[in-house]
């Protein structure tokens, strides 16, 4: 009896030993990439059967030690929504981001897409009790922002996100968010996404068979220059030799700050900032750290002449087909994710312009009031393509500050 009890003293042991090692391991180790091969069915109920193969390379990124509040914490409902049959209703979601894990919010997500993705998945099983199950498809698995959108249209894919240029080949309505120098600022774009003109724009959309459920920031486009030339003030740019976004828009507006526009793939960039074949760019703070740019640019000067928008799109097919128990559930998820991605953007910026500041970026602030005033000729010539009611709604909220 006694030796049994020895052995089993030693097991317990062991197994603590064992699930210790393990927690360490899985919180340390990145595995190497995999083949993943994924049948699913889309639709809602499921009508289209797809089989995707894609190689996906699991990353683990964790800067800063974030303790949530218990109040935001993901927590399942043990309760199901009696109107709605368990497994009746599988919806598919998609990004063309990949996952970046992290411990800066209570999903563990750090990309912006994919944090979207994962807030509407927990809303909606916790909503439901689980009888509604969501199923996330990040990293491009079912292919770029318009494969998306056109997936959204024909009803085989229930909830996608995407930049507002992506929909500019089908209508006029997001145009105006992919003008420089419109928006000054966070708060503006945050405060016009909640404003009647935003809700009017997005209801446009309903002629192409989405829903547009809301404006999302995407981020700050700040500019970055190499050693020995720090913008501290907006007239530094001039001649200045800037890679911009393959937008004739931001090409043309770029000319009149006096710089000179290079169009060049992203993936270049890195290696023309180190030989100098450019002077800079423009570029978020999280991309400017994950891209590591402050090696070979080590100038960020906080000129927020642009500012990117997304936009949370349902397919109008398949939501038509929920019930309205399950509509009023999906439309309240998706507001959330959304609301909750501005957020966390807002938070992560500021986070990543202190961390390269750590790292050695030499971190400006110009005077951002002349590069307004040389850009506002710029919207003026474009206030057509804009629409008056954004110029407008614009000029009564500034004059409300």
């Amino acid at each position: 009896m006694s030796v049994q009890k020895s052995l089993v003293g030693v097991l317990v042991v062991l197994v603590i030993v064992a699930g210790v090692g393990g927690y360490f391991a899985g919180s340390s180790a990145v595995p190497p990439p995999r083949t993943v091969t994924t049948t699913v069915s889309v639709g809602a109920p499921s009508t289209v059967t797809t089989t995707v193969t894609t190689r996906v390379t699991e990353r683990v990124t964790v800067t800063v030690t974030v303790t949530p509040s218990p109040t935001t914490s993901p927590t399942p409902s043990p309760t199901p929504t009696p109107s709605i049959p368990p497994g009746k209703y599988t919806l598919h979601v998609a990004c063309v981001t990949a996952p970046n894990p992290c411990n800066l919010n209570p999903y563990g997500e750090c990309d912006p897409h994919t944090l979207t993705l994962k807030v509407f998945k927990d809303e909606v099983e916790k909503a439901t009790g689980g009888a509604v199950q969501v199923v996330l498809h990040p990293a491009g698995e079912l292919g770029d922002e318009l494969d998306s959108i056109e997936l959204l249209r024909a009803g085989d894919l229930f909830l996608a996100t995407a930049a507002t240029s992506r929909l500019s080949g089908y209508t006029s309505a997001l145009l105006f968010a992919d003008y420089p120098g419109l928006f000054r600022n966070l708060d503006e774009v945050k405060a016009f996404s909640q404003s009647d003109v935003a809700k009017t724009r997005l209801s446009r959309l309903e002629e192409l068979g989405l829903i547009g459920v809301g404006f999302s920031v995407g981020g700050t486009r700040y500019f970055i220059t190499v050693p020995g030339k720090p913008i501290n003030s907006v007239s530094d740019l001039k001649d200045m030799k800037i890679r911009v976004m393959p937008t004739p828009v931001h090409i043309e507006a770029l000319k009149y700050l006096g710089a000179s526009p290079i169009s060049m793939p992203y993936t270049e960039v890195y290696t023309a900032l180190q030989t100098r074949a450019i002077d800079g760019l423009e570029n978020e703070p999280p991309s400017y750290l994950s891209m590591r740019f402050y090696e070979v640019a080590p100038n960020y000067a906080l000129l927020p002449w642009f500012i990117i928008q997304h936009v949370t799109l349902i397919s109008k097919k398949q939501y038509d087909q929920l019930p309205p128990v399950l509509q009023k559930i999906v439309i309240d998820a998706a507001v959330k994710a959304t609301n909750y991605k501005t957020e966390f953007v807002m938070m992560f910026e500021n986070k990543a312009i202190e961390i390269v500041k750590e790292r050695g970026a030499n971190i400006t602030k110009p005077d951002p009031a002349p590069m307004f005033e040389k850009l506002k000729a710029f919207i003026e010539a474009n206030k057509e393509k804009i629409g008056l009611d954004v110029i407008q709604w614009l000029e009564k909220y500034r004059a409300s500050k």
